[in-house]
């Protein structure tokens, strides 16, 4: 028969079980950031390679989609740190009554730590996309006030030419 009593024996159940979230939530990252380069790499490659190609709406519409990929990404990997220091925090309160120090005793903090890194992979992501966006669409935009302009003046060169000197 155990020692323990019925609320160290529910918190010792409940320990492990918040052990097992805290883990899921850790490997979320690593999926996550997985399927981020997946569908970024594939998306990137489509410019580089195919973007002259492509038509100018699509490569467009490729970068936009590109830059609000990185920040939906960007909000999951901040909702999976909530959920982690959500157990950490449960599992530091159960910690007391079971007298055991796994979380309680945390690694010191360091300047660039795993959180800021997945961070700022996203941010340098949205980055390139946005070095891609800007001059993609200044080009297009330079181009149609380009064929308006050209095309207003052959219009009044037409009629200069028809009217004679």
């Amino acid at each position: 028969m155990s020692n323990l009593t019925k609320e160290e024996e529910l918190a010792e159940r409940e320990y492990a079980e918040v052990g097992l979230n805290m883990r899921h939530y850790g490997n979320m990252h690593f999926a996550e950031l997985t399927i981020f380069f997946a569908v970024n790499g594939v998306m990137l490659w489509s410019v580089a390679e195919k973007g002259a190609s492509m038509p100018k709406v699509e490569v467009i519409s490729t970068e936009i989609a590109g830059l609000i990929l990185c920040f939906l990404f960007l909000q999951m990997a901040l909702r999976v740190c909530d959920n982690w220091d959500k157990f950490l925090a449960r599992a530091q309160e159960l910690e007391k009554i079971l007298s055991f120090r796994q979380y309680a005793v945390r690694p010191r903090e360091r300047l660039f730590n795993n959180r800021r890194a997945i961070n700022s992979i996203y941010a340098v992501v949205a980055l390139l996309w946005l070095a891609n966006l800007v001059p993609s669409v200044a080009a297009t935009l330079c181009e149609h006030c380009h064929e308006r302009c050209c095309g207003a003046h052959s219009c009044v060169s037409k009629n200069v030419s028809r009217q004679g000197p």
